[in-house]
């Protein structure tokens, strides 16, 4: 599609049914279609967007409206460069998965962790290419959180209260192998309830971070220091 915004089209009666949509590739569109009236939806991915700067009320509706989104389960956000402001609901009730890949200018940090507080059913979280993010305080998330991986976040920071809520939970960090401090702190270590750990290029990070791990079924490692 070539068009630099969606026709009304989409918000048509004839998609009240619709339960999957993806928009890809539409690199000259500079705004999003109203997505309120699919009130069936349940994966939406958004991918290749580079025209796009703020994902805000215009996809889903007023906040003040009937609840968007009731029944989405999975949402994706990838390859959008210059993608800077969001604002979601602040509780998608059936959301399991939130992918937020290749989003280099995303700056709404802050705000990004207090909409995660809403999403009160998410199993799944994946964030890549994040410059933004500095921390990602975990203990706000839900229990039925079971895996995040993370890549390519190059100013997080982890700390020793990040996970500390976690149980039974899979992690997977991946690092650009660079020599920048990402553990915060000598005592941090990863908490005991942690069952699977994947861990690529994280080069500071020593052995003393995984004496803790009482818990641990399975663990792979890459590219790790040898202390």
């Amino acid at each position: 599609y070539r068009g630099t915004k969606f026709l009304n089209w989409l918000g048509d009666h004839l998609f009240l049914k619709l339960v999957k949509l993806s928009l890809s590739n539409c690199k000259d569109c500079y705004s999003l279609p109203a997505l309120e009236e699919l009130p069936c939806l349940k994966f939406l991915s958004i991918r290749g967007m580079h025209g796009i700067t703020k994902v805000m009320e215009e996809l889903y509706g007023s906040l003040s409206s009937k609840k968007p989104f009731n029944y989405l389960e999975k949402l994706e956000f990838e390859d959008m460069p210059k993608w800077k402001q969001w604002r979601f609901p602040e509780n998608i009730p059936s959301l399991t998965e939130l992918g937020i890949l290749e989003t280099p200018l995303f700056y709404e940090a802050q705000l990004f962790r207090y909409q995660l507080q809403g999403m009160k059913q998410i199993v799944e979280l994946y964030i890549s290419d994040c410059d933004s993010l500095t921390s990602l305080p975990f203990s706000i998330l839900p229990s039925s959180l079971k895996r995040i991986e993370i890549s390519e976040c190059q100013k997080l920071k982890f700390t020793t209260t990040s996970y500390q809520q976690l149980q039974e939970i899979e992690l997977v960090i991946d690092h650009d192998g660079t020599e920048e401090e990402v553990v915060a702190g000598g005592n941090w270590e990863f908490p005991s309830s942690i069952q699977r750990l994947l861990i690529y290029n994280l080069k500071t990070l020593s052995s003393r971070h995984l004496k803790s791990l009482a818990s641990l079924q399975y663990l792979y490692t890459y590219e790790l220091p040898q202390t």
